[in-house]
């Protein structure tokens, strides 16, 4: 009887110490579609992160230049186009001012100290069109560090990406980060 019971038991043992092949494909579906849902959401946020630096990194740019035209007493511009912007100084209002002189063009005038290149394009203006190298526009601080525009809204893009800031209100005297608001299409600020 001690010799039936044994048997038993490594009958038992026997049945429940493995998996069956049906097992085997479910659990590495399940362990597939986990890992894809989990790739895409690192993906995802990966590219939130990106667009959040690079915004932010050109607020930092933006405060920059404003701070080295009102420290070196000379006005500085930045000229956006699609892929990026330039930073030029400026010598004379000549150079920059075109109320004040017929012939003064901030685009091509002055001399390029710096250029910057964005893989994301930006856009302009709260229009959410892009800059383009046909209709560049320049943004100019004057040696007092304020700008020579009213308002400028600058959007980076791929706007679907949905990060926690993706814009920059420019004004004459500051600047603030934002996030894009597709329904008002407004940067509202954090």
């Amino acid at each position: 009887m001690h010799h039936l019971l044994h048997i038993r038991r490594d009958q038992i043992n026997t049945r429940t110490s493995g998996f069956t092949f049906v097992e085997l494909v479910i659990v590495i579906a399940i362990m597939a579609i986990t890992l894809a849902i989990v790739t895409f959401s690192f993906k995802d946020r990966q590219r939130k992160d990106i667009l959040e630096r690079r915004i932010r990194e050109l607020f930092g740019d933006v405060q920059s230049t404003r701070i080295r035209a009102i420290t070196r007493k000379n006005a500085y511009g930045m000229i956006f186009s699609s892929s990026g912007y330039t930073l030029r100084r400026y010598d004379t209002t000549a150079d920059y001012d075109t109320d004040s002189h017929k012939n003064a063009d901030p685009l091509t005038h002055g001399t390029e100290e710096a250029s910057t290149t964005f893989t994301d394009g930006l856009l302009t203006s709260g229009t959410t069109v892009p800059f383009s190298d046909s209709a560049k526009k320049a943004l100019v601080f004057e040696s007092t560090g304020m700008t020579t525009t009213d308002l400028m809204v600058i959007v980076i893009n791929p706007l679907t990406a949905s990060p926690a800031v993706n814009c920059i209100v420019i004004s004459p005297a500051h600047e603030n980060l934002g996030r894009w608001n597709a329904t008002t299409s407004k940067c509202e600020i954090n």
